[in-house]
C-alpha cells in the first residue's frame, strides 16, 4: 500500500483503514509518504516505511 499526504484530519477514512489491511495481509507492506505525518505504526516493524517528503520531491517533479 502506498500512502500520500493522508493527515490526521480524518484518520478513520484512511490511515488507521490502510494500517488495518496491511496487518491482515501478510505479504503487505506499507510505504506513507508525508511532510508532516510520515509514522508508521511499530508493530508493523519492517513491513512499514516512512517517507518524510513531498510527493513532488519523492517524484523528482519540479
Amino acid at each position: 500500500m502506498i500512502e500520500i499526504g493522508a493527515g490526521f484530519s480524518t484518520p478513520t477514512v484512511i490511515r488507521r483503514p490502510v494500517e488495518s489491511l496491511v496487518r491482515g495481509l501478510p505479504s503487505a507492506r506499507l510505504v506513507r509518504i508525508n511532510t508532516d505525518h510520515d509514522e508508521v505504526p511499530a508493530d508493523l516493524g519492517e513491513r512499514a516505511v516512512s517517507v518524510r517528503a513531498d510527493i513532488t520531491e519523492v517524484l523528482g517533479l519540479p
